[in-house]
């Protein structure tokens, strides 16, 4: 055997162990993390989606993930909420916001509907565990393409012990999805420019419509792709004429083809959106009948909402689409550093990157933007990727909705290629061995953060259990932890005690055989034990616990105080 096929061998045997490792220990965090807030809507929506061709439930977020998560549950029986008609009917008004009648009905369906609970929820992880592996799988394909099998090891390495990803990877939501969809989106639009072949051409139409079908933020794809194709034909100005008119034909045909995939992700649903004689005024009454419009404008709504609702298909797509814009535009509640706002931070996101993503990550990273700038890693192939990296940050410190790092996750796949690229051919002998010895202590540094991924902070705010203080929500505590709270009442024997915890509601406490007072009578004599999540606490009503030290702490994001 030849020496030359060492590395071939060492790295193709390294990516099966890791990836084992990683649908391993993701779907042992499937069984030890309890449901996070936004679960029961998605599951319960993609299970609808299956069994009625009908997207009125959560159309703020595409249906390819959800249904994933729900197809294990066709093959189980599942009863519905008692009052599922009047939530879905109430939710079929198109012009409406449907957002209290999802989490209602998934609530109820996981919970007070006589399910089994933690099947229904380690079934629908399932689907998104395999987008994980799936993920990591193209990863390292791409990297080793890029910059040899060394450097595909090493982008897989910092993705598989990413706290980011074990945190995130293994819940029904859309983040992975999105992080795939990003990438295979960009990876397909660099391959079609290398060589605009009309079958690379129907890859990529391929490849957007899957993307669009996985979160509505991959709407960001679009302007990275056309920042790219200005790019190509810059590079190509001597022959510009040759190359647009030999690219731009297969280019509509690309959207063409996105536009069917998106369509068959809709179930190939053909009904329109409703007509209706004041568009303007069907928006204002779904919010109490206060008209926000002028006559003038509302009258110029009026006519081209009648004309455009003719083209929008699928209509879920376009009302999914317009939700996510106005979310991020409006913005929602969030912390950061002490301070809660509306509107949201443009730092937010830097901040998080930085004090969220383990130190040698960091530098990895570093080095590597460092070595594209001075042209030690290919300007072709790094330069897509830090362009795609580059124009979601810049989009996601522009959102209002300052909701958690899972939002600009789908940067993360792209830095990990990009760090492949120091182990290359044409870097250094040190930088090789500064990238092995710098992946090695992320290695380290996984084992010593387990099994609290999700609510990782690194050295540079002292760790995890001081992550409280810079960013909460899906940052720290998301619902994860009610097993853990549960364990913890029953192995303490714990008597008298509140649990303010309401990621997933009152009905999951109780489901989970919680014994728990209500908040208001702790209040009125405040006795026994608190539990409390680390989201709950910049809450007015519970600035008593600022200067109190909690007895334990359960997790990074649940703290344990004892009034006895």
């Amino acid at each position: 055997m030849g020496a030359r096929n060492w590395p071939k061998i060492i790295s193709i045997t390294g990516a099966v162990i890791l990836l084992s490792w990683l649908l391993g220990w993701q779907l042992y965090l499937a069984r030890a993390d309890s449901q996070t807030t936004d679960e029961a809507v998605h599951i319960s929506a993609g299970y609808s989606y299956l069994t009625t061709n009908d997207y009125r439930f959560n159309p703020e977020h595409p249906p390819l993930v959800k249904k994933l998560a729900a197809l294990p549950l066709l093959f189980i029986t599942i009863n519905k909420p008692a009052d599922g008609d009047s939530l879905w009917n109430k939710a079929g008004n198109f012009f409406y916001d449907s957002w209290r009648e999802n989490r209602s009905y998934g609530e109820e369906l996981m919970y007070q509907s006589g399910n089994d609970a933690s099947l229904i929820l380690f079934l629908s992880r399932i689907g998104p565990i395999i987008l994980t592996v799936v993920l990591g799988l193209a990863i390292y394909g791409l990297s080793v393409y890029f910059w040899g099998y060394w450097g595909g090891l090493l982008s897989l390495g910092l993705y598989v012990f990413d706290p980011l990803i074990n945190g995130h990877g293994h819940l029904v939501t859309t983040d992975i999805g999105a992080s795939l969809g990003l990438l295979i989106t960009l990876a397909s639009s660099w391959f079609f420019l290398k060589n605009s072949h009309w079958s690379r051409a129907v890859w990529f139409g391929l490849a957007l419509g899957v993307a669009m079908l996985m979160k509505f933020t991959l709407i960001i794809a679009l302007p990275t792709l056309f920042i790219l194709y200005v790019w190509h034909l810059y590079q190509n100005r001597s022959r510009f004429g040759a190359v647009f008119l030999g690219t731009i034909g297969k280019l509509v045909v690309a959207a063409i083809i996105a536009w069917l995939v998106i369509w068959a992700g809709y179930g190939f649903n053909t009904s329109l959106a409703p007509k209706v004689s004041s568009f303007s005024q069907s928006i204002a009454c779904s919010y109490g009948c206060t008209n926000p419009y002028s006559t003038g404008i509302s009258s110029l709504a009026d006519k081209g909402y009648n004309i455009l609702r003719l083209v929008l298909v699928p209509k879920d797509f376009y009302k999914g689409l317009a939700l996510v814009l106005t979310h991020t535009s409006n913005g929602n509640g969030s912390f950061l550093l002490g301070h809660t706002s509306q509107t949201g931070w443009w730092y937010y996101f830097p901040i998080l990157f930085f004090t969220k993503t383990p130190i040698p990550t960091l530098l990895l990273f570093a080095l590597a933007i460092t070595w594209l700038a001075r042209g030690k890693i290919d300007r072709s192939k790094g330069g897509f990727l830090a362009v795609g990296a580059a124009v979601w940050m810049i989009f996601a410190m522009d959102s209002k909705a300052d909701l958690g790092l899972r939002h600009i996750l789908p940067i993360y796949p792209l830095l990990f290629i990009l760090a492949g690229g120091l182990l290359a051919n044409e870097t250094t002998k040190a930088v090789r061995n500064v990238a092995w010895i710098l992946a090695a202590l992320l290695l380290v540094e996984f084992v010593r953060i387990q099994p609290f991924d999700m609510g990782y902070y690194n050295q540079f705010v002292g760790g995890s259990y001081h992550g409280y203080k810079i960013a909460t929500d899906s940052n720290l505590d998301w619902g994860q932890d009610v097993f853990r709270i549960r364990d913890f009442i029953e192995s303490h024997n714990l008597t008298n005690v509140t649990v303010d915890y309401g990621w997933d509601g009152q009905s999951a406490l109780n489901y989970y055989g919680i014994q728990t007072r209500s908040k208001a009578d702790f209040l009125a004599d405040k006795s026994g034990y608190l539990i409390i999540n680390a989201s709950a606490l910049p809450n007015s009503e519970n600035d008593f616990l600022e200067n109190l030290k909690p007895a334990y702490r359960i997790s990074p994001a649940v703290f344990v105080y004892s009034f006895n």
